[in-house]
């Protein structure tokens, strides 16, 4: 919990810094205001976590961390972006219960491997067609599907297929990130954007 209300007052703090700056969104990172990705890793689990510690615990509605923690995530998933902060959620088993439909809406970048039953499938792409559902539990290892905003839809993919922790490390440590991310190191004009009417 404690993570995330890190995560949360660093979003407001940029906010503030997007009002005083009258911008609307970070464009330019650099060594003050770095690019900042957050991984919740096995999401649902976190969520289960949080309400049986609540229901061990017997906590007031109130005093509750299930409630806190999925209200902070659904104000990350709706306006860290803009701030810099991007949220990789991670799930084997993506639950509409847990990963409720307006969170679910703010993440648009999603990819899926191999699942074994197509309903979490269509949960995540609403928009794939009955091929994409029917294929879903026989993908290849590395094979998967990728849809991020735009008219392209739902996609098939073939990632690398890494058998192993230290190949998945060798894979990561070779990675030129500030290539990749096309960041700036320069401070100067880091929050910048459409002026404000």
């Amino acid at each position: 919990m404690s993570v995330m209300h890190g995560v949360y007052g660093e979003v407001q703090r940029r906010l503030e810094g997007l009002y005083t700056a009258r911008a609307d969104m970070v464009t330019r990172f650099s060594v003050g205001l770095p690019l900042l990705v957050v991984v919740l890793e096995e999401l649902p689990g976190i969520m289960r976590q949080l309400e049986a510690y609540d229901a061990a615990s017997g906590f007031r509605p109130a005093e509750r961390l299930a409630p806190r923690f999925r209200e902070r995530f659904e104000t990350l998933a709706a306006e860290a972006a803009k701030v810099g902060v991007r949220l990789l959620c991670l799930a084997q088993r993506p639950d509409a219960g847990i990963l409720g439909g307006y969170a679910r809406e703010q993440l648009t970048t999603r990819v899926s491997f191999r699942v074994s039953n197509p309903d979490g499938l269509r949960m995540m792409f609403a928009d794939g067609s009955s091929e994409i559902y029917a294929s879903a539990s026989a993908l290849e290892p590395g094979h998967g599907f990728f849809r991020e905003p735009g008219p392209r839809g739902v996609v098939r993919f073939r990632a690398d297929y890494v058998t192993s922790y230290r190949q998945y490390a060798g894979h990561v440590e070779g990675c030129d990130l500030d290539a990749m991310l096309k960041t700036s190191v320069s401070e100067k004009n880091s929050i910048q954007g459409r002026q404000r009417d």
